[in-house]
């Protein structure tokens, strides 16, 4: 169940034409920036934007505990993404 705060962000997602919510493991520091996927048909591997590239220009909603539990590795390369962002 979501709680009042996930839901708002949820709304407000819905109401922005360009905005992404993101939760758990996709708001990690490479899942907001980008992924990897493996085509099941082809089995060759594709590059793919995450959040903050499909949200660019917009806004990028990320759920209370979506960083609880990031290395701190990810940390400091989530910090490099959205520090370059804000320039």
């Amino acid at each position: 169940m979501l709680d009042c705060r996930s839901q708002l962000l949820k709304y407000c997602c819905s109401l922005i034409s360009r905005a992404i919510y993101t939760t758990g493991k996709g708001a990690s520091a490479v899942g907001l920036t980008a992924g990897v996927h493996k085509d099941s048909i082809t089995r060759e591997w594709t590059l793919e934007g995450g959040a903050l590239v499909l949200a660019d220009n917009g806004l990028c909603f990320t759920a209370k505990g979506a960083f609880l539990d990031l290395r701190k590795n990810e940390e400091s390369l989530l910090g490099v993404v959205l520090t370059s962002l804000t320039k």
